[in-house]
């Protein structure tokens, strides 16, 4: 294939390069542009872009392609021309193995590339119906030209030559009217293969706008039944909030009654320590009694021991008189018998020995009162003491009733020794048995 310089529609910087489908972005205005199979001069009024090679009627505000978006610049505009051609440039891009980065000729590919083209071209009917009807302007354009052609061969039959050349530019338009329906079936094809690929997409994003509302829904769900914990929480709040103020009015009504149970308990310590007191005095009492009970037995069993003695003494006195009054027997019996001449001293004796025996009957009678009042004294003593007893046990039941304890074992020891003592009084025999 023939080497062709183009001209950036956006700068002017001229490149050469062989005809194909790659492009290339510009150095000067990054600006992508490609090499087209044959030369291409704008028409009167219009403007070509050095990237899809589309003819647009030139205006002050054209700054851009409308078909890809590329740069367009009033000053230059795109050309391109063989290199053996007057015009020809010096500089060209490089190839891929120089460092220049071609760029496919798909519209997603570009954008990606280049920042300067948009994120998406038009609509593929649109576009094929404006290059549509620029082949058909550039084709009235060609009949024009025909006709011109045409008069200018009527009238320059000798410049076959030229007809010859009229007739490869014209297969040549053929050619590059072919490349561009191609390149434009090749865009229709790459927008449908887009439009199959939205359509993919737009099923995967209604199915993830389902599981997107089925998560709603059991989210609205979860957050329903939270609602519903929520308030059940806030109820069982607002009864433990009711129960607390009723157990702190129970609490209130319970320290205002535990007050007087306070004083009352107070009350019961304080006659606690009293029945203490007198309980520590009652067992004082208790001890001194069981002294006096001691004492009063120790005195029982001298008197006893006194009452046994005055009942031997008695019994020898008694065993005496008895002695004396048959010795007297016997003696008045000797003294009338044998002694009558003895009788006056006989009457004597026995005179003297009767005040001597009364005197002895007097004394053991009076020893005897003696013991009887004794006697009498030590029941007296021991009445009176249990009397005391009874009376210190009676008072004694009604303290420790009142505090709660029980009767000592020492005084239920001394009130039983002070019981068991007037029996045991009562069981001793008279002197004078």
């Amino acid at each position: 294939m023939s080497e062709v310089v183009i001209s950036c529609a956006g700068c002017g910087k001229r490149y050469k390069g062989v005809g194909g489908s790659k492009k290339y972005k510009c150095n000067q205005c990054s600006n992508l542009f490609s090499f087209p199979d044959s030369p291409r001069t704008p028409y009167d009024g219009s403007i070509l872009c050095s990237c899809c090679w589309t003819g647009v009627a030139a205006s002050p505000d054209l700054q851009e392609c409308p078909v890809c978006q590329q740069k367009i610049s009033l000053e230059h505009g795109g050309r391109a021309s063989f290199v053996n051609a007057p015009a020809a440039a010096t500089n060209y891009p490089p190839e891929e193995s120089n460092g220049t980065r071609p760029v496919s000729r798909n519209a997603s590919q570009v954008v990606a590339v280049s920042p300067a083209l948009p994120a998406s071209l038009p609509p593929a009917p649109a576009a094929v119906a404006g290059e549509a009807s620029q082949l058909a302007e550039e084709r009235k354009s060609l009949e024009a030209k025909i006709n011109e052609l045409q008069a200018r061969l009527n009238l320059w039959q000798e410049s076959q030559a030229m007809a010859l050349r009229e007739r490869d530019e014209a297969s040549k338009s053929r050619q590059r009217f072919e490349t561009q329906v191609a390149e434009m079936q090749a865009r229709l094809s790459s927008s449908q293969e887009a439009q199959s690929k939205q359509a993919l997409e737009l099923a995967q994003l209604s199915e993830s706008r389902r599981a997107l509302e089925t998560q709603v829904s059991d989210l609205m769900s979860r957050v329903t039944s939270l609602q519903e914990s929520l308030n059940a929480a806030q109820k069982e709040r607002e009864a433990a909030v009711q129960a607390r103020q009723a157990a702190e009015e129970k609490a209130t009504r319970a320290e205002a009654q535990l007050t007087p149970l306070q004083a009352e308990l107070q009350r019961a310590h304080e006659e606690r320590k009293l029945a203490l007191a007198e309980r520590a005095d009652f067992d004082a009492r208790a001890r001194e009694l069981a002294a006096r009970v001691d004492t009063l037995q120790g005195s029982q069993a001298a008197l006893r021991g006194e009452r046994d003695e005055e009942r031997r003494r008695a019994d020898e006195e008694r065993g005496r008189l008895i002695e004396a009054r048959m010795r007297l027997t016997q003696f008045q019996d000797i003294a009338v018998a044998a002694l009558r001449p003895l009788a006056d001293q006989h009457e004597r004796i026995s005179k003297s020995l009767s005040a001597e025996i009364e005197s002895m009957l007097q004394q053991a009678q009076s020893a005897q009162k003696e013991f009887q009042e004794r006697r009498a004294r030590l029941a007296s003593l021991e009445t009176e003491m249990l009397e005391q007893l009874t009376n210190v046990a009676r008072e004694a039941e009604r303290i420790l009733t009142a505090s709660g304890a029980q009767l000592p074992a020492t005084s239920e020891a001394a009130r039983s020794g002070a019981i068991l003592a007037p029996a045991e009084a009562e069981q001793l025999p008279a002197a004078g048995e």
